[in-house]
């Protein structure tokens, strides 16, 4: 008998937000929850630097969502990206740039090993506006300055997460939809059998784990890569 995912996911809140800031760091997709309600969605997430055809294959195939590409505000600067028109504030709190492609390295583009190109170059902190094109098939998100300290949304989270793991400024995220279509909520965990075993943490995890006990990590991260 298989084991429900909210079964077997770290309980605390420092604990759930630590799987998946270790998932990220591992190169593997993990769960961010917008919150533990009915009304919260899921979204399959991975650091856009070290991102691999597989994962985004996975995001096509069992998250079923559009793939995005969350960028911290100076990661879209690098590649000189900017807002398409006023922000949503009801799903992206900064906005959505035109869509890109990696200006090398890619053949028609929709190919999960093509968006992977796309993603990993646009991830690159030594990333310049001539490194992508426009339209392309990946969708860019630009965070809000300040990350979950000053607004807390997915893509802030995403971005958030991945710093943590010292994967640069720029993840991957795509909605989970259920069998039917819909988008999948914390009451849907159960029933993705596909996502199963992935960690799993909400925004709030990772925002409270921020305060306690991000600035330790990032500066850990800091002298490790030095």
């Amino acid at each position: 008998m298989s084991v429900p995912i909210t079964k077997i996911a770290p309980q605390s809140q420092s604990q759930r937000a630590k799987a998946v800031i270790g998932a990220l760091r591992e190169g593997g997709p993990a769960i961010i929850a917008e919150g533990r309600d009915a009304n919260s969605f899921l979204h399959l997430v991975a650091a856009g630097r070290c991102i691999e055809a597989g994962v985004v294959n996975r995001m096509a195939n069992e998250a079923r969502g559009v793939v995005f590409l969350a960028l911290s505000r100076q990661q879209a600067e690098r590649l000189g990206l900017r807002r398409l028109g006023p922000a949503n504030p009801k799903r992206w709190s900064w906005g959505v740039s035109a869509s890109i492609e990696a200006r090398d390295g890619v053949d028609t583009g929709i190919s999960a090993m093509d968006r992977a190109r796309t993603i990993a170059v646009a991830s690159s902190m030594s990333a310049t506006p001539d490194d992508v094109v426009s339209p392309g098939h990946v969708f860019p998100i630009i965070a809000h300055s300040g990350g979950l300290l000053s607004w807390q949304a997915v893509a802030e989270a995403a971005v958030e997460a991945v710093e943590l793991a010292g994967c640069g400024e720029a993840a991957a995220l795509c909605h989970i939809l259920t069998d039917l279509g819909d988008a999948a909520t914390w009451g849907d965990l159960p029933t993705l059998t596909a996502l199963r075993g992935l960690p799993v943490a909400t925004i709030s995890d990772l925002l409270v784990f921020r305060h306690s006990e991000g600035d330790s990590l990032e500066q850990a991260f800091a002298c490790a890569f030095q």
